[in-house]
């Protein structure tokens, strides 16, 4: 069910909106393979009616699921926008659709959640990444690999004679 307001209780005093929305009904398009919705969208705002707009103001939460851009691993992240401030126009070529009385706030929801997500996810800011060592199936065997030779990409084209 996606985040609903009644204008005309709107225009008669301030609303306070709080829950949580299902991740499927944010109806996300997933461009990024590092991140995904771990849990619910939680809301608690304050909507006002200021002329031809609604002003949302309060705090958005959700949990990600995501893998580090750096080591792959897994993990899970809070995202918290707090304070979160939001105008939505009811007029002009930005404007929230209405159905009757009512006006959905989802899609903002969704774009300030979508524009807060991490670049690039980090398991931990000191994360060293992948381990530099090459896979063992990519190497010669030991026994025709001279001391010393292939421990880096650089060491076969250092021994290069032109």
């Amino acid at each position: 069910m996606p985040v609903i307001i009644n204008l005309p209780q709107l225009t008669r005093h301030t609303l306070l909106v709080e829950g949580t929305l299902p991740a499927r009904e944010l109806q996300w398009e997933r461009t990024d393979e590092l991140l995904d919705w771990g849990g619910e969208l939680s809301f608690r705002f304050t909507a006002r009616r200021v002329g031809d707009v609604i002003h949302l103001e309060g705090n958005l939460a959700v949990d990600l699921a995501c893998h580090c851009a750096r080591c792959l691993r897994p993990f899970r992240q809070h995202l918290s926008l707090n304070p979160w401030v939001c105008e939505v126009p009811l007029e002009g070529e930005d404007a929230a659709i209405a159905h009757g009385d009512l006006v959905d706030l989802t899609p903002f929801l969704r774009e300030d959640i979508v524009l807060a997500l991490p670049q690039h996810p980090l398991c931990d800011s000191g994360c060293s990444g992948l381990s530099s060592a090459p896979p063992r199936a990519n190497l010669e065997s030991d026994a025709n690999r001279p001391p010393g030779a292939g421990l880096s990409a650089w060491s076969d084209l250092d021994r290069l004679k032109l």
